[in-house]
């Protein structure tokens, strides 16, 4: 009995002393739980507040008393629970942040809570559709030997998700159902990315990232998933409508019925006037020919005479309510002659699966030669070009990211621009009606991502992507001519990282690295100027040019890209003579190459 006595006591005083970190978005309330099953008769348990330990809360069980003590500070903020002394702090501000300490005597037990309470600009919100992917970023570029990241969920223990750099453990806790199978956790930089997300999904994400056991780096993410799943079964033949939940359409309203990439049905009740504009693009497909039929007044979608190839995914949106819904569709049933080929039908189902499977292969691996990466400085302007003259007829539509959020569309010679549910492109996008090119203002890390466009035509349609990302440095490099010049990366290069240089406005590739030393390569240029003159670091990436002169004056771009990501800086390196550098004082020479930085990155958008 001796021996359990002490092991007890051992575990208490662990607890007291690693004790818990709790964040918490101001304005909202968070709960201090003591852990204890019950307050003992005779016991009395105290709660202190700061570094001087002021009481400020107390529960005295043999009295039968509870009293909590306000110093102005916690003024009718403060709640406890009789039963097992837990305290609630409501209506939180950011002077509550700090040091709780709860004590019980009959246990001699004491518990510590560091508690941070976040203003609400600190914390990031982020919205995603049902059964998308959603990553919340740590924004490190590599996690150190002895960093540890940990993520929550809600405040509650054990993490999520861990890393334990130094001992190369990677673990996630699923737990039973919310998370199972869903985690993915980035060992590079700690980012934790939640596949095929629910409404369940939705909540405070926080990440705790300790550097190198000297301080702590504290995130908070506030996830909204948005939209509802419904599953529709009809039979071959048959009608079935997809509603909207809208008794009636109101003013401002703008509906957008998808299917994948394709616009089926649209409804806008003009600002003006209470007219409708509602269109239905049932041959823009085949499969949809002469099919659908669309209710003016709630906006709800009716597909007649189901096929088979009306099977699938639709999405639903409601740009003024915020409203997202997806409907499974599955269409069932086989006609007497389908049955009678049957067996023929699946044979031939083999060589179409694995006609299509090189099919999509082949326009995957197309499509991904045919991104195009553009990179701009945060807060500067940036144009995605289409390098097209629109026709008459011509339809144009820029989406984000996956292709499920419409940004821009230009249609019947008007122009309409969206926003989506985070506000990120709230008044900052510009299409031009001529050449159907989208402008971004005033970027930041937020519009960072892939950007895809579709030119639907009477003759044909042309899809291109770009991906759009910030230079993570712009730095002026002055040289005289006949001189060396380094480019310097000042990082070291790991495993699997891709280096490639870029020179001049058409980004030109006159070196590259794959892995260090494995495939380092390096190239002359487009007229042979750089022959000889190149030496690329195999350690660091960093890039030399020996022996320069004024043609070698420009932009030189460095891209890493590492786990699937990439970042990049510029180099606008000047070339200059003897006379016309060395009459130029210290000073001007600096100003003189910031100002020429800002004229690269400006002929660059344009």
């Amino acid at each position: 009995m001796k021996n359990v006595f002490v092991i007890f006591m051992f575990y208490v005083a662990t607890d007291g002393v690693f004790g818990e970190s709790v964040s918490v978005t101001e304005g909202d309330s968070v709960t201090l739980h003591t852990s204890l099953p019950e307050i003992q008769r005779d016991d009395v348990l105290q709660w202190r507040f700061g570094a001087k330990g002021a009481l400020i809360a107390q529960i005295n069980k043999g009295a039968k008393k509870s009293s909590v003590y306000d110093d102005g500070r916690f003024r009718d903020r403060l709640k406890l629970d009789t039963q097992t002394g837990d305290l609630t702090i409501t209506n939180t501000r950011t002077e509550h942040s700090g040091r709780y300490e709860v004590t019980s005597t009959r246990y001699t037990f004491n518990k510590i809570f560091t508690v941070t309470v976040l203003p609400v600009d600190a914390v990031k919100t982020v919205s995603v559709l049902v059964g998308d992917p959603v990553t919340l970023n740590t924004d490190l570029t590599e996690i150190q030997r002895d960093d540890v990241i940990r993520w929550r969920f809600e405040h509650l223990n054990p993490p999520i998700a861990e890393i334990k750099r130094k001992d190369r453990k990677v673990s996630k806790h699923d737990g039973p159902e919310r998370f199972r199978d869903r985690l993915k956790l980035d060992y590079w930089t700690g980012s934790l990315t939640i596949r095929n997300t629910e409404i369940k999904h939705s909540g405070f994400y926080e990440v705790d990232i300790s550097i190198s056991n000297r301080h702590t780096i504290h995130k908070s993410f506030s996830v909204t998933v948005r939209g509802e799943m419904r599953t529709v079964s009809v039979m071959k033949g048959e009608s079935v409508t997809l509603h909207t939940g809208l008794a009636e359409i109101q003013k401002d309203d703008f509906i957008t019925w998808m299917f994948g990439y394709i616009i089926l049905a649209e409804i806008y009740k003009n600002q003006s006037s209470l007219d409708q504009l509602f269109y239905t693009y049932d041959g823009a497909d085949e499969r949809f020919r002469d099919g659908l039929e669309l209710n003016n007044q709630t906006g709800s979608l009716t597909i007649t005479q189901c096929k088979t190839s009306n099977s699938g995914v639709y999405e639903l949106k409601i740009n003024r309510h915020a409203i997202y819904l997806r409907f499974t569709v599955t269409v069932r049933g086989l006609s007497s002659r389908e049955t009678r080929w049957i067996i023929v039908g699946v044979v031939l189902l083999v060589f179409a699966v694995v006609a299509i499977v090189i099919y999509r292969r082949l326009k995957i691996s197309k499509l991904k030669q045919a991104v195009k990466s553009v990179s701009v400085l945060e807060g500067d302007s940036i144009t995605l070009h289409t390098d097209a003259e629109l026709q008459a007829d011509d339809q144009i539509l820029w989406t984000f990211e996956n292709g499920n959020s419409p940004i821009a569309e230009f249609r019947r010679g008007k122009i309409f621009t969206f926003d989506v549910p985070d506000g990120r492109f709230r008044d900052r996008l510009t299409l031009d009606k001529k050449t159907g090119s989208l402008t971004i203002t005033n970027t930041t890390t937020t519009h960072c991502g892939e950007y895809n466009l579709q030119i639907s035509g009477s003759e044909k349609n042309t899809f291109k992507r770009f991906s759009v990302s910030l230079f993570d440095e712009i730095k002026p490099v002055l040289v005289m001519g006949g001189e060396s010049v380094l480019l310097d990366n000042h990082t070291i290069i790991q495993t699997d990282d891709e280096i490639l240089w870029m020179y001049g406005d058409k980004d030109i590739v006159i070196a590259e690295s794959k892995g260090g030393t494995r495939g380092t390569t390096t190239d002359h240029g487009p007229d042979g100027r750089f022959r000889g003159r190149l030496k690329l670091d195999h350690q660091t990436g960093s890039l030399t040019i020996t022996n320069t002169t004024a043609e070698d004056s420009g932009p030189y771009k460095l891209q890493i890209s590492r786990s699937g990501k990439n970042s990049f800086k510029l180099f606008n390196v000047s070339v200059s003579g003897p006379t016309a550098l060395g009459s130029i004082p210290e000073e001007g020479r600096l100003l003189q190459s910031v100002r020429y930085c800002r004229q690269r990155s400006i002929s660059n958008e344009s």
